[in-house]
């Protein structure tokens, strides 16, 4: 596999661009991929969009007299993100394209945001539709930061199913004094003991 990719800011308020490129040769295989990608991505009063697109190649050999195999498509993919702050909160509306040759066209939006003190609280919605036999898809998620523990549930749905999912994590630590609860640990942890200091972040 060989990757290479390049990005450049353009002049102030122009954005960015990027560009992109892989090749992979399957080991035992004669199989190949090749994918060229370009993007552009900027940002207006907090508005922020992007268009990006990619050509995807793959190929086999057949053992028939047809010989090597291609298998192309174009992808074309634009999101843009609006900030709603004016009439809630540390929330945004969101709108996702993304059409190919051989997928279709799928046409999504959303909102998320963040609530509570410390924005403890994030939450999403998303909608969509897609063509082809794709139909309409859904999400709704949450997850909440407490204290004790780290709370996530969640609900999606397709044409071809539902799921729910939830979840709890957290930290609990035993020592002299008792057992302590709180959010997830990472390899290094302190404990400390600050008698009447409640509450703190």
């Amino acid at each position: 596999r060989s990757e290479v990719t390049m990005s450049q800011n353009l002049w102030e308020g122009a954005g960015s661009l990027s560009l992109s490129w892989v090749s992979e040769d399957y080991w035992n295989s004669d199989r190949t991929l090749r994918s060229i990608g370009a993007g552009y991505n900027n940002s207006w009063n907090g508005i922020s969009y992007g268009l990006n697109y990619s050509y995807n190649e793959n190929s086999t050999v057949n053992g028939g007299a047809s010989g090597r195999v291609y298998d192309r498509d174009q992808v074309l993919a634009f999101n843009v993100s609006v900030p709603l702050s004016r009439w809630l909160g540390n929330t945004y509306a969101s709108y996702n394209l993304n059409t190919s040759q051989k997928g279709g066209t799928t046409n999504t939006v959303g909102v998320n945001g963040s609530a509570l003190a410390g924005n403890n609280l994030n939450w999403s919605a998303q909608q969509g539709y897609g063509s082809q036999g794709v139909g309409n898809s859904g999400n709704l998620n949450a997850n909440y930061r407490g204290t004790y523990a780290e709370v996530s549930s969640g609900y999606a749905y397709d044409s071809n199913s539902q799921r729910l999912n939830y979840g709890l994590q957290g930290g609990i630590i035993a020592h002299g004094d008792g057992v302590t609860f709180g959010q997830s640990l990472g390899e290094t942890i302190a404990l400390v003991q600050a008698p009447g200091a409640n509450g703190v972040g």
